[in-house]
């Protein structure tokens, strides 16, 4: 999926880390986000190459001053990969904008909320819900 979402835009623009500091959220990043250092439509198979390259196994990537990729076994997860980055993002930008160290949720707790926490069915039927979606099994 790719999308032209600004916080996370802007984070990668300016090359800032996106870090773990919302809890759902903090698996995603809890490796750096990789940033493709090109703006360019993505229109033969070099450029597609190379994007592929820089996202190697992440979900999401940074596509520097032109958006972000997402990748995942579902549409679903793809989405929710773009919202929760998005998310990150905006707070991530806020922690920055008023000169205050986040915390950074460490490793070990980012396990355990793998370990525990609710399924991406959970999570887009939330969003759905939100977005007042009558049927959240299906994708947009």
């Amino acid at each position: 999926m790719h999308t032209h979402q600004p916080w996370a835009t802007l984070m990668g623009v300016v090359e800032q880390p996106i870090l773990p500091i919302l809890h759902v959220e903090s698996p995603l990043v809890e490796r750096p986000v990789p940033i493709w250092p090109c703006a360019k439509l993505v229109t033969d198979d070099d450029l597609g190459r190379d994007l592929a390259q820089t996202l190697g196994n992440h979900t999401v990537c940074l596509l520097q001053g032109h958006g972000i990729v997402t990748v995942a076994a579902s549409l679903q997860e793809a989405t929710l990969a773009a919202i929760h980055l998005e998310r990150l993002a905006e707070v991530n930008y806020k922690a920055l904008a008023i000169n205050r160290p986040p915390r950074v949720i460490p490793p070990d707790e980012i396990r355990q909320l793998k370990a525990h926490g609710v399924s991406s069915d959970v999570r887009w039927a939330y969003y759905a819900e939100l977005a007042g979606r009558p049927d959240p099994g299906r994708a947009p």
